[in-house]
């Protein structure tokens, strides 16, 4: 009798691994398809009653980060966000590359400087500036001209699940907005590591329950179904 029910434990741990491994690949492909379906996404992008600019686009979802890695694709900002990912050598959770551009134009009050130099005499012309922003410094004489111009940024990144509607399955995407209101995103990728929290799980159970010879210790293998997860 105990070597039947060994058999029978071992036959139910055998096809609890079977469909374990089965929910698990599927599970993949789905996450492949994710990493896929939002590398053809492209930025959105809209200015906001403050004149800030904000971009948006879905963000690439993988159990590891080797579902990045595997992706072939010819989009540069991918590329060089694959070449991130690959170098960090830690535990990777959330990687993003952000390329931008900062502007700036506008009219400055020069003051001129006579300068004796030997026998000759130039002018010598300087602008100077500084805002939240940005700050600079021109100085322009008979041969040649002197920048000095650093531009400050500030932005706020989210990354989160947005609603596509009912009975559909949220969409993960990440944001960027430029507090700076003279720069812009001109383009923006993100990698999620998003493990998928498994329900289904073989475990080895030790308890004390209704066997047969009744009310009594055990210790088995059990095939159980996570309806609560616990923090």
């Amino acid at each position: 009798m105990i070597k039947v029910n060994i058999i029978n434990v071992l036959l139910i741990a055998v096809i609890g691994v079977l469909i374990l491994t089965n929910i698990q690949s599927c599970q993949r492909v789905g996450q492949v398809t994710d990493i896929y379906g939002a590398a053809q996404d492209s930025i959105k992008s809209y200015v906001d009653k403050d004149g800030k600019q904000i971009t948006i686009i879905a963000a690439m979802l993988g159990q590891r980060k080797k579902d990045l890695l595997a992706m072939k694709s010819s989009d540069s900002t991918i590329i060089d966000l694959q070449k991130q990912v690959k170098d960090y050598k830690g535990k990777l959770d959330i990687a993003i590359n952000l390329k931008n551009k900062t502007g700036s134009k506008g009219s400055l009050v020069t003051i001129i400087d006579t300068v004796h130099s030997n026998d000759s005499i130039y002018l010598v012309y300087t602008a100077q500036w500084k805002n939240k922003w940005e700050q600079g410094l021109i100085v322009a004489s008979r041969d040649s001209i002197f920048r000095d111009i650093v531009f400050f940024n500030e932005f706020e990144i989210n990354i989160g699940k947005t609603s596509n509607g009912w009975f559909k399955k949220p969409v993960t995407e990440a944001m960027v907005k430029n507090l700076n209101p003279n720069t812009l995103t001109t383009d923006f990728r993100s990698f999620k590591v998003d493990n998928v929290q498994k329900r289904l799980a073989i475990a080895l159970s030790a308890g004390y329950g209704m066997t047969e010879a009744g009310l009594s210790p055990y210790v088995g293998i059990g095939l159980g179904y996570n309806i609560l997860y616990i923090k």
